[in-house]
Order: C-alpha cells, then structure tokens, then sequence
C-alpha cells in the first residue's frame, strides 16, 4: 500500500510540475501592450494631459513585462526543480532496470520450491 501511495502522490508532484513549467513558458510568451500611442491635441492643458496618461501607460506596461518575466521565470524554475525532484524519488523507489537477481532471492527462492515439494509427499 505504501509503494501505491507513493506513486499516487509522484504521479500528482510531476503533473504539477510539468503543469507550472507549461505555465511558466505561457506567462512568458503572452503579448503585453506597448502602451498608448502619441497624439497632439490644439489646446496645450490636453497635450500635456495626454503625455502624462501615455507615459504612465508607458510604465505600466514596462512593469507588466517585467512581472510576467518574474513570475513565468519562477513557474519555469520551480516546475523544473518539482520534475526533476519527483523524477529521483521514483527512480530511487523503483530500479528502471535491474540487472541481475540477487543471490539471496534465488537461495529463498530454492528453499521455497524444496519446501513445497517436502509437503507434497
């Protein structure tokens, strides 16, 4: 039941990395806006409104890219380090592939089939 268990919670550790690591290559490849763009109105108060919204719009967008760098930076990093993470406890669980059986299991084994044939006669 603990090897079951365990493989449960390994299955549900790599779906939720690989899951951060998609999201963080999305929230990095999203488009953010460039901002607003320059327009020249007749009245001096209006264009000098209008450059003071276009150049905050011009922040906030900076701002934006950098927090989608930041955070699909930190998704992509920690999906990664949750993968590999999962992936060592089940390979330490589990031998992908095993070479040879020891020489204890075949003694035991023998000593099962001798036993078997002792009770049959």
């Amino acid at each position: 039941m603990k090897d079951e268990k365990l493989n449960i919670w390994s299955l549900i550790g790599l779906c939720a990395g690989i899951f951060a690591i998609v999201m963080g290559i999305v929230v990095m490849a999203a488009k953010a806006s460039d901002g607003a763009s320059s327009m020249k109105f007749g009245a001096d108060f209006y264009t000098e409104i209008y450059y003071a919204s276009h150049n905050m719009s011009w922040n906030l967008s900076r701002l934006i890219k950098a927090v989608k760098l930041g955070f699909g930076s930190l998704l992509l990093f920690f999906g990664i380090i949750d993968v590999c993470y999962i992936l060592s406890r089940i390979a330490k669980d589990k031998p992908i592939l095993q070479v040879s059986t020891p020489v204890s299991t075949i003694q035991e084994q023998r000593q099962e089939k001798g036993s078997a044939t002792h009770n049959n006669l």
